[in-house]
């Protein structure tokens, strides 16, 4: 059942040469990375379009994924759908938007949890989201090192059971806003996702 997610929103880096000298012998030993990427990337296995992989997927194994998975797999008209920002909120209430995008067969969850008040706050929550870490979860990653930024493509990596299931989404849209004016000072952070195809559930924006 499409699904509309909240807004909000691992790393693999090795290149090595070593080269040891004993005696009157050398020896070189070479730490290819591209090779094992490659080799990871043929672990990889793809079942009924999901994409599997026995080990927690290496940063190749996501490329190949999302090279698989292609565009969203949902209606373009609905792209970004639960954006919400200080300027559109008046004009067209959060309420009005969830009723109108569950009339079309969208399950809304939305979920709220206040952490504080205060620039310190905001600038701590912004630096979480950028860096991935709501889903630091251990059985669902992301690659902390993943840009947040409209059109990037990236994987959430579920563990279920025995395989991970790498699930390809798309950043649809990015709101930043700036501290206002007034007595009633706010700003905004947030960014939403748009499932591709290969994704378990059939949309999420």
């Amino acid at each position: 059942m499409p699904c509309i997610a909240a807004r909000c929103i691992t790393t693999i880096r090795a290149c090595a040469v070593i080269t040891g000298t004993r005696s009157k012998t050398s020896r070189t030993i070479e730490c290819n990375p591209m090779r094992r990427e490659r080799e990871r990337e043929r672990e990889m296995a793809v079942w009924g379009g999901l994409c599997l992989s026995w080990g927690r997927p290496s940063r190749g194994q996501q490329k190949a994924c999302i090279a698989r998975a292609g565009g969203f797999n949902y209606d373009p008209k609905f792209h970004g759908a639960s954006s919400s920002s200080s300027s559109s909120s008046a004009a067209e209430p959060e309420e009005a938007k969830e009723k109108a995008l569950a009339e079309k067969g969208f399950f809304v969850n939305r979920s709220r949890a206040l952490l504080g008040s205060g620039d310190r706050t905001f600038r701590l929550a912004k630096s979480a989201l950028l860096s991935w870490r709501h889903f630091g979860l251990g059985w669902a990653v992301v690659d902390p090192e993943t840009p947040v930024a409209k059109g990037v493509k990236f994987c959430v990596c579920v563990k279920e059971l025995l395989p991970w299931v790498m699930m390809p989404l798309q950043i649809a849209y990015v709101v930043d806003e700036a501290c206002s004016s007034g007595p009633a000072r706010r700003a905004s952070f947030a960014f939403g996702s748009g499932t591709l195809r290969g994704h378990l559930l059939a949309s999420c924006v």
